[in-house]
């Protein structure tokens, strides 16, 4: 007797696009930037990089181009970058590169 699941196949995972969901850029931005304010400069640098990467990856893997999907990080990226800059200047954070 064959075994059954009620999972979708590997084909239908790797094929099937996950419709949007999320917080708001702006909202996310925020939050990246607290939390990356705690870090020293050089491994905040390397933490935003490898988020660069991995959302411009997951964005072209979604559908969106390479080109829009550059163009929308460098858009995310001046408002963590920003928020950074904010949270220095409030006397929060670690001292560092923004």
């Amino acid at each position: 007797m064959p075994l059954t699941t009620d999972r979708p196949s590997a084909q239908t995972l790797r094929t099937a696009t996950p419709a949007p969901c999320g917080l708001p850029t702006e909202e996310v931005a925020e939050r990246l930037a607290v939390y990356l304010s705690g870090m020293p400069a050089d491994v905040r640098d390397s933490a935003l990089m490898a988020y660069r990467g991995v959302t411009v990856a997951l964005m072209t893997r979604r559908g969106i181009g390479t080109a829009e999907a550059e163009e929308r990080m460098d858009r995310i990226m001046g408002l963590i970058r920003s928020r950074l800059v904010a949270i220095e200047r409030a006397g929060g954070g670690v001292p560092g590169r923004a």
